[in-house]
């Protein structure tokens, strides 16, 4: 796989499509001023759209949130579209002429590359990535009522999805087949939060760490009030 390719010269990204490489294109390139993922780059230099999905990286530093990536990904896609288009060149034709002289990137693209573009670079594209007989149950229902999701009339699904949407307004959340959130509430916060505090526990006794009940942290107080919350 190819990360990043942020600068990445013509002819790396020529051997990049050659070589039928995947590419990911992580959101914290912008955040430390890196450049803009450059989705259009790879097209134009001949990398298959198919070959292409995007990541968080490094998820101390940027949130594990696709919602955000994906107003990251479509956004620098569209300036590489309209390259030196000035905003009164924007208005002149979106608003009265006949609209940006090259398609611009469709919110259903930057789905697809959340999605299946993802599944498909990792390799699991066959298991998951698409809602396909066969392939596992991985569903995300989104609520369309909440206050920075109206549903007005005419509203693009896709693109008030991709521009509005965010973890908060996922109300259910299904894997393989398991639901694990409904109503938006998580339903094995209990015994996830379990897992992670035994984890913690078992990381400190390696490293030699005290181990014993007493020695609490934050993880293992989260756990404690997510029980006392259940109950």
């Amino acid at each position: 796989m190819c990360p990043h390719g942020v600068g990445a010269p013509a002819e790396e990204i020529a051997f990049v499509a050659a070589a039928g490489m995947k590419v990911g294109l992580p959101s914290t390139d912008p955040l430390v001023g890196a450049g803009l993922p450059p989705l259009q780059e790879m097209l134009a230099g001949g990398v298959r759209f198919e070959d292409i999905g995007f990541s968080v990286d490094v998820n101390c530093q940027t949130a594990v949130d696709p919602f955000a990536s994906m107003r990251i990904l479509m956004p620098a896609a569209r300036i590489a579209q309209r390259p030196e288009t000035s905003f009164t060149d924007v208005v002149a034709q979106d608003f009265f002429g006949d609209g940006p002289q090259a398609p611009l990137m469709h919110p259903r693209e930057a789905i697809e590359l959340a999605t299946l573009g993802s599944a498909r670079a990792l390799g699991l594209d066959e298991m998951t990535g698409s809602l396909t007989p066969g392939k596992r149950a991985d569903v995300i229902l989104v609520c369309i009522n909440q206050i920075n999701m109206p549903p007005a009339p005419g509203n693009e699904p896709s693109l008030q999805l991709v521009q509005n949407a965010g973890p908060a307004n996922v109300d259910t959340v299904i894997a393989d087949g398991r639901i694990l959130k409904q109503d938006s509430r998580l339903r094995h916060a209990v015994a996830v939060s379990a897992q992670a505090v035994a984890t913690q526990v078992g990381i400190r006794e390696r490293a030699s760490w005290d181990a014993s009940p007493d020695a609490r942290t934050p993880l293992d107080r989260t756990e404690v009030a997510l029980r006392h919350r259940h109950d």
